[in-house]
């Protein structure tokens, strides 16, 4: 298996053409790009067309495949050796993918970005003593709750800035769905089933979890995770022993306690609903029972996603209040 650049998408684009192998049906180096988001494919047809344009010598063979068949494509590519630039999550690097990386040090584009943004795509070497940059940051992207801005009109529902307040709400709209008069000439709500998860891919519940957690923990705990990185401690026995009694303490009980809570609220096929076919069951509702979901938890990033499903849908967002804090959402 060849050792292969790990890039951001534009970066590589820009500075990794002299490396790559001719292609025998066409003179131009190829540049092989693999990603997950098939929501901007349009920006990115346009991006390689003008990359294309600016850099005449190279190819881009742009692939966009939906989140559940990345991890499929990106070993089919590795072994295949057509692979120079993918896209990645920080997470990625904790699958083993970074031992595939390269540094990314040598490259004059640091200066172009913030430390605290840097810092997501840094791994601790051992063997060095420091972190290396494997990634660079490509967009900024957050947690939401995507609401319905017809259907909390009808039914005159209100943003929710507290953790019960959010509780409350999926109570409310819960007894809503139940009254089928009250529904007369409104939306038809599902029944049940404020909040909208494409859970069968597993991964998406994660939002959730990351929602509760940036405000229970890092909120109260601002410093928390510099006491797990792995060069605070001499050895493994230590780091573990500090570990556990982190993720045991008061505000990680609390957050998946909170977690838990919320999926309470989930429609009950949210186990074998693709995560991909959830941004359509949002816009345009259930082809069968013709209701609607209120509410979905997702990425920020799948709000094009959305649009491209319905461009007249009105939708959205907010952030899913985790605490009684109002603060955290500059409302008094």
């Amino acid at each position: 298996m060849r050792k292969f650049r790990f890039v951001a998408m534009i970066c590589a684009l820009i500075l990794c053409i002299g490396s790559m192998s001719a292609c025998a049906s066409d003179t131009r180096t190829p540049l092989y790009v693999l990603h997950f988001k098939t929501e901007y494919s349009e920006y990115y047809d346009w991006f390689n067309d003008y990359f294309e344009e600016k850099y005449p010598d190279v190819r881009v063979e742009y692939t966009a495949v939906p989140t559940s068949d990345f991890n499929s494509a990106f070993d089919s590519r590795v072994q295949s050796g057509m692979l120079d630039v993918f896209g990645a999550q920080p997470s990625t690097m904790l699958q083993g993918i970074y031992a595939y990386m390269e540094p990314l040090e040598r490259m004059d584009v640091m200066d172009d970005y913030q430390e605290q943004y840097l810092k997501m795509g840094q791994m601790y070497n051992e063997e060095l003593g420091e972190s290396e940059q494997l990634t660079m940051p490509l967009d900024y992207v957050g947690c939401v709750v995507f609401y319905n801005k017809v259907m909390f009109e009808e039914y005159g529902w209100e943003i929710p800035t507290t953790y019960s307040g959010f509780i409350a709400l999926c109570e409310e709209i819960c007894a809503a769905s139940q009254d089928a008069v009250g529904q007369i000439g409104k939306t038809k709500i599902a029944q049940n089933a404020p909040l909208l998860m494409g859970g069968k891919d597993q991964w998406p519940l994660f939002s959730v979890l990351d929602a509760v957690e940036g405000q229970v923990v890092q909120g109260t705990y601002p410093g928390f995770y510099d006491r797990l990185k792995t060069e605070n401690y001499t050895n493994l026995a230590e780091y573990q022993a500090i570990a556990d009694l982190q993720f045991d303490s008061d505000v990680w009980v609390e957050t998946y306690t909170k977690t838990q809570e919320i999926g309470e609220y989930f429609q009950s096929t949210f186990s074998g609903l693709a995560y991909d076919s959830a941004p359509r069951y949002f816009a345009k509702g259930d082809g069968i029972t013709k209701e609607y979901y209120p509410m979905m938890i997702d990425g920020s990033w799948s709000y094009g996603d959305i649009m491209n499903k319905d461009p007249d849908f009105e939708v959205g967002m907010f952030v899913l209040p985790a605490t009684e804090d109002r603060h955290i959402f500059g409302r008094e």
